[in-house]
């Protein structure tokens, strides 16, 4: 089984890095490592540019695509602002919706 960890900011000192970190942490002692994958999509790495323009031909659009579509789970973790998730969050989901 995989799971991956997603946090809907791209700064990696904050309070939902901080979780996804030790939910990895957790997932890795309580399930058996040998069936378990836990990965992490860090959205700084993506391309900003290619998120604001839908490039889903783009090779970091492209690597998280693939990591969403094999995970068979998704964690999820974003501040709320402004009573939504973050913007960088948005266009990775709306990315993944127009495939």
């Amino acid at each position: 089984m995989s799971v991956l960890l997603i946090a809907g900011t791209a700064d990696e000192r904050t309070r939902c890095s901080t979780l996804l970190d030790a939910l990895g942490k957790q997932l890795r002692t309580r399930l058996d490592d040998r069936l378990t994958y836990v990965d992490r999509l860090h959205l700084r790495n993506l391309s900003p540019q290619a998120l604001l323009l839908g490039d889903l031909g783009h090779p970091t659009l492209m690597r998280a695509r693939q990591q969403m579509t094999v995970a068979r789970a998704l964690v999820v973790v974003t501040p709320v602002i402004h009573g939504s998730y973050s913007g960088g969050l948005k266009l990775l989901l709306r990315s993944e919706e127009r495939r």
